[in-house]
């Protein structure tokens, strides 16, 4: 019941007892790591490695086609389409790092029940953090607001490199059993040309550039990847009632999902056929908050209204 987080990769060119480069003993255009994709991977990858007392020390390039984006304050605006849920275990995460503050509510809504259940039966699941004596089970945030908060973290051991697009990616050669180069010899080093004609050189570089990465693409890992026959819908709706629920309901033709965002509103994902999914984007708001109402149950909170655009998602699976 989340979305929105890129996928990554990892490609090492030594070994890791390798020391961190040291700025006044190479030049600058060598990093112990080099990230490709400044979204909410490669964010919380160069913010965690900042934060951590082990890797605090690395030179470390941050790398993107464009500048990310600032988050408007919550108050102007109804929440964006794209949200993430966090567990305890990310917020556990993001507190270390000391981005939480930038995240915890009023910018993220808390939920503390989830339901999941068949519209053609009466069965259902059930979960709540009471049961756990807990307060919650996790919280639910803008992605844009996760990704501020991150990049607030980033510390000056990290170069920021935006607009830049990585054309070329070139290792250094492999052999089995042969231990890597010093951090000082060029051999140790992957090279990635950037747009432009300027080249930069890292131990390891991170591929956090989206589902179709061209890094994954540039170092020839392969995938097997396929497309689901349905599209994905999503809304930001306001609700007859405030939500504090996580809700999901399995339909004939694909789940529809209901997440609290903040300022009481809840995020819709519903998936399903291409074809109902025409039928749903052509709608009005109003039409739209009329057939989520339609097709719930007593345990789908009502819409009361549509505050966003549709957000159309093409769904499908990738791995590695």
């Amino acid at each position: 019941m989340h979305y929105g987080a890129r996928r990554c990769l990892l490609i090492r060119t030594s070994l890791p007892q390798s020391r961190c480069l040291s700025a006044a003993a190479v030049p600058h255009d060598h990093f112990d790591v080099a990230i490709v994709g400044a979204g909410l991977t490669g964010a919380a990858l160069a913010a965690g490695l900042g934060a951590h007392k082990l890797t605090r020390g690395l030179r470390i390039a941050l790398v993107d086609r464009q500048e990310p984006a600032s988050i408007q304050h919550p108050q102007l605006s109804p929440p964006a389409n794209r949200v993430s849920t966090l567990t305890p275990a990310s917020i556990q995460f993001l507190t270390d790092i000391g981005a939480w503050p930038d995240i915890a509510p009023p910018r993220s809504a808390p939920f503390s029940r989830m339901q999941v259940w068949d519209s053609t039966g009466r069965g259902f699941i059930q979960y709540n953090a009471a049961t756990l004596s807990e307060v919650t089970m996790g919280h639910v945030a803008e992605n844009g607001v996760i990704q501020y908060a991150l990049m607030q973290r980033l510390r000056p051991n990290v170069d920021h490199m935006w607009p830049a697009t990585v054309k070329a990616l070139e290792l250094p050669p492999f052999s089995p059993g042969q231990q890597s180069g010093t951090m000082q010899s060029s051999n140790a080093f992957a090279s990635l040309q950037l747009e432009g004609g300027s080249t930069i050189k890292a131990k390891l570089v991170v591929g956090s550039d989206g589902g179709n990465s061209k890094v994954r693409q540039m170092a020839q890992l392969r995938t097997v990847s396929w497309r689901y026959k349905q599209r994905g819908l999503v809304a930001t709706v306001a609700t007859a009632t405030p939500n504090t629920s996580a809700l999901q309901v399995f339909l004939p033709n694909g789940p529809l999902a209901l997440l609290p965002v903040r300022d009481g509103f809840s995020n819709i994902v519903w998936s399903t056929t291409p074809a109902q999914a025409a039928e749903l984007e052509a709608m009005t708001p109003t039409n739209f908050v009329n057939a989520v109402n339609m097709v719930g149950t007593a345990d789908l909170l009502r819409a009361a209204a549509s505050c966003t655009p549709l957000l159309r998602i093409r769904l499908s699976s990738s791995h590695a």
